[in-house]
């Protein structure tokens, strides 16, 4: 506990922000003719927290409390610096929690967010 964790910085620009809102099915056309990032764009990354920084079997998101301070744009580079502040096993399922603040070109605060998963399900933890 108490372990700092970041995520690779990664832009969501041209190609890769249409592609996102075709993924989520975002239609508002607001995100493309005003340059937005759209906030579940914050999630991706803090599920990226996870993944960027551990050797992950299947796991689960299960929830995510954002408090969002600033809009992002098309372009920025967006990372999120993160400190885990629980680790413990409730139902057999293996838990983690994160504090994070979600920024962008290394200046901005975009999010602060609390962050849960189950990083070792039961079956998992059993096998």
């Amino acid at each position: 506990m108490g372990k700092w964790l970041s995520t690779t910085p990664r832009r969501w620009a041209g190609q890769d922000a249409a592609d996102y809102l075709a993924d989520i099915r975002e239609t508002d056309p607001i995100f493309a003719s005003e340059g937005l990032g759209h906030p579940g764009l914050i999630q991706r990354v803090m599920n990226r927290v996870l993944v960027d920084n551990t050797i992950l079997g299947p796991w689960i998101h299960v929830g995510s409390r954002m408090q969002l301070l600033s809009a992002a744009r098309a372009g920025d580079e967006i990372t999120a610096r993160a400190k885990v502040t629980a680790n413990y096993e409730k139902k057999g399922h293996r838990f983690v929690e994160l504090d994070a603040l979600v920024v962008a070109n290394g200046t901005t605060a975009l999010a602060h967010c609390q962050h849960t998963a189950i990083y070792q399900p039961r079956e998992q933890a059993a096998a």
